[in-house]
């Protein structure tokens, strides 16, 4: 889903920003000193975004599940200290087999949340939570691309160099406080340069 859902997501915060690139973050590429180096000339904005696959509860489900783990929330805290907004994004698919560069997807904003086991709420398949009202405030959606843009462009302006240190602090914040199988829920970021 990651793989459809980013370049979705820049594409989509495009006319807005001049620049709008999505990326996975790691240590030995973005993290190293050639990348801090290769740093634009203007100040960037950063965005986490989650991909969240949705599930039927059985075959002829009318409904699409979807499940918004603890973890995100406490990492939309811990990026939050750092200005960094945290999305999460669903494909509107009923199979692996639908998932194409075209899916229709829909977006929600992760707010911190109190500690818990996460969350979980039902779609349509057209990307309406059934039943209305259901999600908690620190779950805000389904966005539409402009209020993406609104609480992208609210993102704390930074260097690209305390864009990878804020991307990494982040990680390392919530890395301690579960146990991840494997490599946990990874977000993909998006940088974003100067306003459209």
């Amino acid at each position: 889903a990651e793989y459809v859902l980013a370049p979705q997501l820049a594409r989509g915060l495009s006319p807005f920003f001049r620049i709008a690139i999505p990326f996975f973050y790691w240590s030995s590429r973005e993290g190293t000193r050639l990348s801090r180096a290769s740093s634009p000339p203007f100040p960037v904005r950063l965005i986490a975004a989650f991909a969240r696959r949705p599930k039927l509860l059985h075959a002829h489900a009318p409904l699409l599940h979807v499940r918004i783990n603890d973890e995100l929330f406490r990492f939309a805290e811990a990026s939050g200290t750092f200005g960094v907004p945290v999305l999460a994004g669903v494909p509107l698919v009923r199979s692996l087999f639908d998932v194409h560069s075209e899916a229709r997807a829909v977006w929600f904003s992760i707010n911190p949340a109190p500690p818990g086991d996460g969350m979980e709420f039902d779609l349509t398949d057209g990307g309406d939570v059934v039943p209305p009202g259901a999600l908690p405030p620190w779950v805000v959606g389904p966005l539409a691309l402009a209020d993406i843009a609104r609480i992208a462009g609210q993102a704390r302006p930074m260097s690209w160099s305390n864009a990878l240190d804020t991307i990494r602090e982040a990680r390392s914040v919530t890395r301690g406080q579960t146990i991840w199988f494997g490599a946990g829920y990874r977000p993909f970021h998006v940088v974003l340069g100067p306003r459209a």
